[in-house]
C-alpha cells in the first residue's frame, strides 16, 4: 500500500475546510430567513450587527426589494468588487461586473442566482464569474434568499458572494497530482492500491485483483478491504480511455512502431501498414530495414547499427532526428523519435519508434533558405549601392567623382581594370570617347585608349556602334578584336575579359561609357550585371549634371572675366576723363585766384558774388574728379598709403574744427570730445582727412537745423576708435547694406537735395581699410546714424625728412580739401 504524501493530505485538508464552510453558509442563510422581521428592523440601528457582519470572510450584499438597489455591503464585499456600490441598482452591478455562467458566456438578467428572489425563491450555491476593476475574473459561488416584515412582503434581499478562486486553485492541484500518483501506479508490477480518507479504495494499479484482495486480511487498516463500486466503475473509464487511445494511435498519420526488449514488433499502427507491407508483428528489427539506404542530412551513409532503431533498443533516446531513405526510384526524408520504456528495475522492456516524411518540409526549408539567402544578399547589394550614392553625391571634385565611380564598378564585377568614357558629338555628326578616369592601366594603355572612335576594335567602340552593352569573356577568342592593336594592348596590360557598358541618362542621351577588365578569361553573374546597371544609371545622372553644370561655371567664368575687362575699361576712360576735365578746372580755379587777388578793389559787390559762385561751382566739380581719380585707383588696386606717426588726437580735432563755418550755415551745432589728450599711431593724415570730412559732410547734409553733431575718440581693444554720431533722418535697415557700395544712396530724392553722388562713402571705405582698419555703422530712422572707425593702435618706421603734424596744418591744405568737400554745403 502507497501513502498519501504530506503536500497531498494538506491539499485535501484544506478542501474540507472549505466544505465545511459551505455548509455552515448554509445554515446562516436558513437562520436569516426565520429571523427576517429583527434582521430588517435592525440592521440600520445597531452598530454591531455591522461589526459583525464585516467580520465575516464572506461578501454580504442587502438589495432593497423595492427598487433592487443596494442598502449595504460589508467590508469583504468591497474588497472583492474594488469599489463601494451602495446605491448601485442589482441590474447596473450584473453589467458593471460583467457576470458570466461557469462556461464562460455572458449571463442574461434572467438568469442572475438572484433573480428567482422576487418570486421568494431561495438559491443555494450557484457558480457565476465576475470581473474586478483590475480585470480579473473571479469564480464566486451564490446564495441568496428574500426577507420578509411581519405581514408576510417581501422587503428585502440578502445575497451572499463566496470567492472560490483558492478552493479551485486546490482542486485543480489535487487533479494534476492525482494524475500524477496514478501514472506511477501504473507503471508498477505489483499488487497497489490508494485509500480515500473514509478507507475505502479511490484507486488501484493494473496488477491489483479482486482475487488478490479476497486472499487479504482485512481486519487491519493495514490490509486490503474488497473493492467497493467505486472501484469497478474506474476500472471501467480506464477501459474506454485505453481503448481510445489506442484509436488515437491506429488512426494517426505518423508511423509507430512498438518493439519489445527482443527487437521483435509487438505493435504497428495503420500508417506504417501502409508504409512498410513488409512489417508485421513479429518481424524482426534486422528485417525491417531491407532493400534500403540510409544517408545523414549531409548525404553520408549511415551504418545498421547507427540507425535509431538501433539505438533505442540500446537504450538512447532519439528526438526529432532526420534521415534520408533511398529506395529504387524512390528518395524520402523521415524525422525520428524513439523513446525507450524501463521497468522499475531500470530494464529495458520496449522501445516505440514513430516517424514522419518531412520530404516536402524539408523542401520548403531549403527553398526558404535560399530565398533568405537572396533576399539577405539583395539587401546587401542595396546598402552598397545606397552608400555608393551616398558618396557620389558628396563628391564635390569631379575627377575624384569619376574615379570613385570606377571604384565601385570594381567592387561589384570584382575585376581588376576599370575605365570611365565621356562621350562627345563631333560637329560632322561623328562622335568619340575621352578617357576621364581609370585604374590599372599602363601609361601606354592609358595613352592609346585616351580618345576611342567608332571604328576602334575596342568594346568600347563596339558598344559605340550598337548602343548596347558588349561582354568579352575572352579578349583572344573575341571576333572583332582579331588582328587589331586594342587586341594587342589587352594582352600587353594583361586583360583578359572585358564589358562595356553605355551610360544612358534619365534622358535617353548616351554620355558615356563604363567598362571594366580582368586578367582572367571571365563572365558576369547577372547579379552583378543587375548593379552595376544600377550605378551606371547613377553614374550617367551625374556625369550629365556634373557636365552641364562644369559648361554652366565656365560659361558665368568666362562672362565675370568680361564683365570684369569692361569695368577696367571703363574705369581707365573714367579716369581719363577725369584728368582731362582737372586740367581746365585747375586753369579756372587759378584765375579766379588770380582775380581775387589783383582786381580785389576794382569788382563789384555783384561781380565778386559771381566770382564765389563759379570758384564753389570749381570746388565741386574738383570734388567730384578727385572721387573719381580715387575710386578707380582703389577699384584698380593702385591706392598709395604713406603713413606718418602723427598725433590723431590733434589731428582729428583740427579737421572737426575746420567744418564749424560750414556747420552754422546750416544751424547745426558740431563738437568735438577726447577720452585721450594725446595719441601717436601710424597714419596716412591726407587719406583720413578724407575720411572724415566726408563723414561730416554728410552728417551736416542730413541733419536737421537746430540739431547736433559729436566727433567721439577713444582707445577700444588695442584700437583706436573714433565716431561720428548725428541727430539726422537716419538711414532705412534695408539701405545700411548698401550705402557703403560704388552709388549706393539712402534715397536719390534726398541725394538730389544734397547732392550726393553716392561715391564718398564707398570710397570712405576703401580708404578705411587700406589705412587696416574697419568702419561700421548704426542708425535708426528719425533718431540720427552713428559711423564707427577702428584704426590700428600702432606706430611706424619713419623717414627723417618728414614733416611734423603743425607744419602739415599750416601749408593751407586743410583748408582746400574742406572747401572742395563742403563746395555742396550753401551759405
Amino acid at each position: 500500500m502507497i501513502e498519501r504524501d504530506r503536500d497531498k493530505e494538506e491539499l485535501i485538508n484544506e478542501l474540507i475546510q472549505l466544505r465545511k464552510r459551505n455548509q455552515e453558509l448554509e445554515l446562516f442563510l436558513r437562520e436569516k430567513s426565520a429571523v427576517a422581521p429583527l434582521f430588517s428592523i435592525k440592521f440600520h440601528e445597531e452598530k454591531r450587527f455591522k461589526a459583525i457582519l464585516d467580520a465575516i470572510p464572506l461578501s454580504i450584499v442587502l438589495v432593497d426589494a423595492a427598487d433592487r438597489k443596494f442598502l449595504y455591503v460589508n467590508r469583504r464585499g468591497m474588497e472583492l468588487y474594488g469599489s463601494d456600490y451602495i446605491g448601485y441598482d442589482l441590474d447596473s452591478f450584473i453589467a458593471k461586473v460583467n457576470a458570466q455562467k461557469s462556461d464562460d458566456m455572458s449571463c442574461p438578467l434572467e438568469d442572475i442566482p438572484v433573480s428567482p428572489l422576487k418570486y421568494g425563491e431561495i438559491v443555494r450555491n450557484s457558480e457565476m464569474t465576475i470581473k474586478s476593476e483590475e480585470d480579473k475574473h473571479i469564480p464566486i459561488l451564490v446564495s441568496s434568499s428574500p426577507l420578509y416584515d411581519s405581514s408576510g412582503v417581501i422587503t428585502h434581499f440578502i445575497v451572499i458572494f463566496e470567492d472560490i478562486s483558492e478552493r479551485r486553485w486546490f482542486e485543480e492541484s489535487l487533479e494534476v497530482r492525482s494524475q500524477k500518483i496514478n501514472v506511477t501506479l501504473d507503471g508498477i508490477q505489483y499488487n497497489c492500491y490508494v485509500r480515500d480518507y473514509d478507507w475505502s479504495f479511490a484507486y488501484a494499479g493494473k496488477q491489483f485483483t479482486l482475487e488478490y484482495a479476497k486472499k487479504t486480511d482485512c481486519s487491519s487498516k493495514d490490509r486490503v478491504i474488497p473493492l467497493n463500486i467505486g472501484h469497478k466503475k474506474l476500472e471501467e473509464e480506464l477501459k474506454q480511455q485505453k481503448d481510445l487511445l489506442e484509436a488515437v494511435i491506429e488512426n494517426m498519420n505518423d508511423v509507430i512502431i512498438i518493439y519489445d526488449k527482443a527487437g521483435s514488433v509487438i505493435y504497428i499502427n495503420a500508417e506504417a501498414r501502409k508504409q512498410y507491407p513488409h512489417i508485421s508483428i513479429g518481424t524482426k528489427v534486422n528485417d525491417v530495414h531491407n532493400g534500403m539506404q540510409y544517408f545523414d542530412l549531409d548525404n553520408n551513409p549511415i551504418l545498421v547499427e547507427n540507425l535509431p532503431t538501433r539505438r533505442v533498443l540500446r537504450g538512447e533516446k532519439i528526438r526529432n532526428e532526420r534521415v534520408i531513405g533511398k529506395l529504387p526510384g524512390k528518395t524520402v526524408i523521415v524525422e525520428v523519435n524513439a523513446v525507450p520504456i524501463f521497468n522499475g528495475k531500470n530494464n529495458l522492456i520496449s522501445a516505440v519508434v514513430s516517424h514522419r516524411d518531412v520530404s516536402k518540409m524539408v523542401e520548403c526549408e531549403e527553398k526558404l533558405k535560399e530565398q533568405n539567402k537572396q533576399l539577405e544578399g539583395e539587401l546587401a547589394d542595396t546598402s552598397l549601392l545606397q552608400g555608393i550614392s551616398m558618396e557620389l553625391l558628396c563628391e564635390g571634385n569631379i575627377q575624384l567623382l569619376y574615379e570613385r565611380i570606377i571604384d565601385a564598378a570594381m567592387q561589384i564585377m570584382r575585376s581588376e581594370y576599370a575605365s570611365l568614357q565621356m562621350l562627345h558629338i563631333e560637329h560632322d555628326n561623328g562622335c568619340r570617347l575621352e578617357l576621364l578616369a581609370f585604374r590599372g592601366f599602363n601609361p601606354q594603355a592609358a595613352k592609346f585608349w585616351e580618345w576611342v572612335y567608332a571604328e576602334s576594335g575596342s568594346t568600347c567602340g563596339e558598344a559605340l556602334r550598337t548602343g548596347n552593352r558588349v561582354i568579352t569573356s575572352n579578349v583572344k577568342e573575341c571576333g572583332f578584336m582579331q588582328g587589331t592593336e586594342d587586341q594587342v594592348i589587352c594582352f600587353q596590360t594583361g586583360i583578359n575579359a572585358v564589358q562595356t557598358t553605355p551610360l544612358y541618362s534619365r534622358s535617353g542621351r548616351m554620355v558615356g561609357m563604363i567598362s571594366t577588365h580582368w586578367r582572367e578569361p571571365h563572365y558576369p553573374t547577372e547579379r552583378e550585371l543587375k548593379l552595376l546597371d544600377v550605378l551606371a544609371r547613377q553614374a550617367a545622372d551625374i556625369m550629365e549634371q556634373k557636365y552641364y553644370q562644369e559648361k554652366l561655371l565656365k560659361a558665368e567664368r568666362e562672362k565675370n572675366e568680361a564683365l570684369e575687362k569692361a569695368i577696367e575699361m571703363k574705369d581707365e576712360f573714367l579716369s581719363l576723363v577725369s584728368h582731362e576735365f582737372r586740367t581746365p578746372l585747375n586753369v579756372i580755379n587759378t584765375a579766379i585766384q588770380a582775380l581775387n587777388s589783383v582786381y580785389a578793389n576794382e569788382m563789384t559787390e555783384k561781380i565778386k558774388e559771381y566770382i564765389g559762385t563759379i570758384k564753389k561751382n570749381v570746388n565741386r566739380q574738383l570734388r567730384l574728379v578727385n572721387n573719381l581719380l580715387d575710386i578707380t585707383r582703389a577699384n584698380a588696386g593702385r591706392i598709395k598709403i604713406n603713413k606718418k606717426n602723427l598725433d590723431i588726437v590733434f589731428l582729428t580735432k583740427a579737421i572737426t574744427e575746420s567744418v564749424y563755418e560750414f556747420a552754422s550755415y546750416k544751424g547745426v551745432r558740431v563738437t568735438f570730445v577726447s577720452a585721450l589728450s594725446k595719441k601717436m599711431i601710424g597714419i596716412d593724415d591726407e587719406k583720413y582727412e578724407r575720411i572724415i570730412l566726408n563723414l561730416l559732410s554728410n552728417a551736416i547734409k542730413f541733419t536737421p537745423e537746430g540739431k547736433s553733431i559729436v566727433v567721439n575718440l577713444h582707445s577700444s581693444k588695442g584700437n583706436v576708435c573714433i565716431e561720428v554720431k548725428d541727430n539726422g533722418i537716419g538711414i532705412p535697415p534695408n539701405k545700411i547694406g548698401v550705402i557703403f557700395e560704388r552709388f549706393g544712396q539712402v534715397d536719390s530724392s534726398l541725394s538730389r537735395q544734397a547732392e550726393g553722388t553716392g561715391i564718398g562713402l564707398s570710397l570712405v571705405k576703401k580708404f578705411v581699410e587700406a589705412l587696416n582698419g574697419s568702419i561700421s555703422v548704426k542708425s535708426k530712422i528719425g533718431k540720427g546714424s552713428t559711423f564707427t572707425i577702428l584704426l590700428p593702435n600702432e606706430t611706424v618706421a619713419e623717414e627723417q625728412d618728414e614733416k611734423p603734424i603743425h607744419d602739415l596744418m599750416m601749408d593751407n591744405r586743410l583748408v582746400q580739401i574742406t572747401n572742395i568737400e563742403f563746395s555742396d554745403i550753401y551759405s
